[in-house]
């Protein structure tokens, strides 16, 4: 996506963390640490049927703000994504735009992570998957030593 700042600056920005990602719990966990540019593929084509499954953007207690974010953290539970390795389209930032004036504070971060906890809770994982990829929101990105382990050994692909 080519995007063009208020000043008419103009950048690149592109998602690829997702690439390659079969594992539900995986896609997850990438979507759980809102990495840079996680917003990227809210401009794509979803199938239908994930949009009835997640039943569209879901406001958070503190209104819009990255309400995408748990769009595509539920997306990325049911199904893989894929990458087109080409500028699709243009984001244009104006002045006034709202996604430029959130104020990005804990209160609105809070919100934020209460609602992906929902999104998880919403989704077609069974508890003990829903239970790890829930854990980064509730107890913050250092996760206690057990937690690590199991989320490690869930993601796990064994080979027979």
């Amino acid at each position: 996506m080519d995007v063009y700042e208020v000043d008419g600056a103009r950048s690149r920005c592109t998602f690829e963390e997702l690439e390659g990602t079969t594992s539900s719990l995986e896609r997850g966990f990438v979507m759980v640490r809102r990495p840079t540019n996680w917003w990227v593929p809210n401009r794509g084509l979803f199938r239908a049927s994930a949009f009835r499954d997640v039943g569209g953007i879901h406001p958070n207690d503190q209104g819009e703000y990255s309400a995408d974010w748990t769009w595509l953290l539920h997306l990325a539970i049911i199904g893989e994504f894929v990458r087109v390795p080409e500028s699709l389209c243009e984001k244009y930032y104006k002045p006034g735009s709202i996604s430029k004036q959130w104020p990005h504070d804990p209160v609105q971060i809070a919100a934020l992570q209460r609602a992906g906890v929902a999104e998880i809770r919403g989704s077609n994982l069974d508890p003990l998957r829903k239970a790890v990829l829930m854990a980064p929101l509730r107890l913050g990105p250092r996760l206690p030593g057990p937690v690590k382990r199991i989320a490690k050994r869930l993601t796990t692909r064994r080979r027979y």
